[in-house]
């Protein structure tokens, strides 16, 4: 039916076949094919605090050496990954996508509290030549310097640095 979820085992058998076997996803409800995968593949669910372990893990490595998040997705890798825990089930692109903003968020905000905290004096660059970058927003045409500024002033609020400033470096364009 439209609108219904249809869950299918992925797993491959000895045989080199996927099994195939098909769930409908009814209100979420994961009970069936938790006792499929164990009475048929012999695999058992970890806990809760392993698998987010795990999924931290694999996110902080795609993070730190700038994986593409198609990797949890690439069967080699997964295979890979197989080897290491047959039972752990790879998280899908989606799910690493919303643990990276999840993760920007969290890390944001300690950031925040942290220069609040202990900076006296900050100074900012508006070109790319620095490895530290606090906000990476789409300015809309024309870039004039009141719009420019605009911007600024707002990203200096947002990250509670009004009073921090020291200095402002910029590329010397005519619309600094």
């Amino acid at each position: 039916n439209e609108g219904e979820d249809i869950w299918v085992c992925k797993i491959v058998k000895e045989n080199g076949k996927k099994c195939g076997k098909e769930y409908k996803n009814v209100r979420s409800s994961t009970g069936n094919l938790i006792t499929h995968l164990r009475d048929s593949h012999e695999i058992v669910l970890q806990d809760k605090e392993v698998v987010k372990k795990c999924e931290e893990a694999i996110l902080k490595w795609i993070l730190l050496t700038n994986q593409p998040l198609s990797t949890v997705t690439n069967d080699v890798y997964k295979e890979k990954m197989a080897e290491f825990d047959l039972s752990f089930i790879m998280p899908e692109e989606k799910k690493i996508r919303t643990m990276i903003i999840k993760s920007y968020k969290y890390n944001q905000e300690i950031l925040k509290n942290l220069l609040t905290q202990m900076a006296e004096n900050v100074s900012l660059t508006m070109d790319f030549w620095s490895n530290i970058m606090l906000e990476n927003k789409y300015v809309p045409s024309p870039h004039s310097s009141r719009i420019i500024a605009d911007k600024i002033y707002k990203y200096i609020e947002a990250w509670n640095l009004r009073h921090h400033i020291t200095s402002i470096t910029t590329d010397n364009g005519s619309n600094m």
